[in-house]
């Protein structure tokens, strides 16, 4: 049998050599075994020392990669979102119609009780929902204007509980305040300041049975054009006088004088202001009892 020396080239064998790695080379780190049960294969080796290509790659621009967002920050003065890190928060002035509702019902008391109320209510839902300030504004102007609401009321009652009284016939059955619109011709009257030349006034005019002592009575009542304007003391005084003459003429020769009561420029334009006043007085210290008119 004939040896070969140890030097020469040798064949591989063929059954062998086949599916196994390559041997590393010099300096390159063994790869890690594969993984079990169906993973990945690892990532490929680095050759003559350079490190392996990583398996993702950062972002440009400093943007943070995908899925690491930090949550949106929330946006200041928005319902239930808190403001930014030493963000005043946004003061609420006083509300408008509190105030309105407060300056009507504290002077306007002719009108107070028709606007100040609605306005109060408005007043009051807003300050709950928004957290304006005021609502002590509202409250009060309110309450005043139920205090004149009932004022209000209360002069309306006393007053009617102090007017005169007729019957069917509208003869005076009961003592009381009569305005100057209301007075009828053949009324007894007690007139304070008669004959002091003083201006009459809504109460100085109190209506009685004629039964009762008076000092004076109605002879006539004058009406004027519901048309015109009121022409002046001087001229609607001497209308009247003139319109009155007629009827004071039965009762001249008698122990009686007269008296006649015209309108000023303010009652004119009032309801029954377009009249004067026919009377028959016993004088302005003497009363009389009975009716003159027969």
């Amino acid at each position: 049998m004939t040896e070969q020396s140890g030097t020469g080239n040798t064949e591989p064998n063929p059954g062998e050599g086949y599916g196994q790695q390559p041997p590393p080379y010099p300096g390159q780190q063994p790869p890690p075994p594969p993984q079990q049960g169906g993973g990945y294969p690892p990532p490929p080796p680095s050759y003559g020392g350079q490190p392996a290509q990583p398996t993702s790659y950062p972002t440009q621009g400093g943007y943070p990669a995908q899925g690491t967002y930090p949550p949106a920050p929330a946006y200041p003065g928005a319902a239930g979102y808190p403001a930014y890190p030493g963000q005043e928060p946004v003061k609420k002035g006083y509300s408008g119609f509190a105030i309105a509702s407060f300056i009507t019902g504290l002077i306007i008391p002719v009108v107070g009780f028709l606007v100040a109320i609605p306005l109060g209510i408005v007043a009051l839902v807003k300050i709950k929902r928004h957290g304006y300030k005021g609502r002590w504004m509202a409250i009060v102007g309110i309450v005043l204007s139920l205090l004149w609401l009932g004022g209000a009321i209360a002069v309306g009652v006393w007053f009617n509980s102090t007017a005169a009284e007729r019957n069917s016939e509208g003869v005076i059955t009961s003592a009381g305040r009569l305005d100057f619109g209301d007075i009828r011709t053949g009324d007894c009257v007690k007139i304070s300041g008669l004959d002091s030349g003083a201006e009459i006034g809504l109460f100085d005019i109190t209506g009685v049975p004629c039964a009762d002592p008076h000092n004076a009575q109605s002879v006539y009542v004058v009406t004027f054009d519901e048309g015109r304007d009121y022409p002046g003391a001087t001229a609607i005084g001497r209308l009247a006088q003139t319109a009155c003459a007629p009827h004071y003429a039965p009762f001249q020769g008698q122990d009686l004088s007269t008296y006649t009561l015209y309108p000023t420029e303010s009652r004119w334009d009032q309801d029954n202001g377009h009249r004067a006043i026919c009377f028959v007085t016993k004088g302005a210290d003497s009363t009389m009892t009975g009716s003159v008119l027969k």
